[in-house]
């Protein structure tokens, strides 16, 4: 193979896993903004954009989900963190973040790279796999409850797997030793 397509395929292979490494990690850039720290203390932050799935039903049967609500809204800085928008617990937090992306990931990477090998359709299977989490990603801003991000976060870590594997096969056959 040429000097310039081996190039080529080695550029586009880390464009492929810088964006891999921002979508496993998008929910924790948008949970890492401004919160209130306790009741009556000063918001901090940029506000984002308000995010509808925390009903107030849920926000009043959750002390201290309220307390930060009324010191964001008093601040003009509603919804600025994600998992007070969303009304999610810790431990719901945690699975989205953790555990429902990383169990996929970690099995979905073993069977993913021997499925690959088996068909040996490297590429192709890492065009879908990017599609699908692609997918996956930008229909998390279109989740209406905790469980469709949590179906979401699941197909991402599965499709997400598929990249480290093709992507060292097909880096091993571009710049053989």
């Amino acid at each position: 193979m040429a000097a310039q397509p081996r190039w080529l395929c080695l550029v586009l292979l880390l464009a492929v896993t810088i964006l891999n490494q921002w979508d496993k990690y998008q929910l924790v850039y948008l949970s890492s903004t401004a919160v209130c720290t306790e009741a009556g203390e000063p918001c901090h932050g940029i506000a984002a954009m308000d995010v509808t799935l925390c009903g107030e039903t849920h926000t009043q049967t959750n002390s201290t989900l309220a307390l930060c609500r009324t010191c964001l809204h008093e601040r003009g800085l509603s919804h600025v963190n994600m998992q007070e928008a969303t009304c999610t617990t810790t431990v719901q937090y945690g699975l989205l973040t953790g555990y429902a992306f990383t169990v996929l990931y970690v099995i979905g990477a073993v069977l993913g790279g021997v499925f690959a090998d088996a068909l040996q359709l490297h590429k192709t299977l890492l065009i879908v796999a990017l599609l699908v989490w692609s997918a996956a990603a930008a229909a998390q801003a279109l989740a209406s409850t905790w469980w469709h991000l949590l179906l979401l976060r699941l197909v991402l870590g599965a499709a997400e797997s598929l990249a480290t594997p093709t992507s060292q096969t097909i880096l091993g056959r571009t710049f053989p030793p």
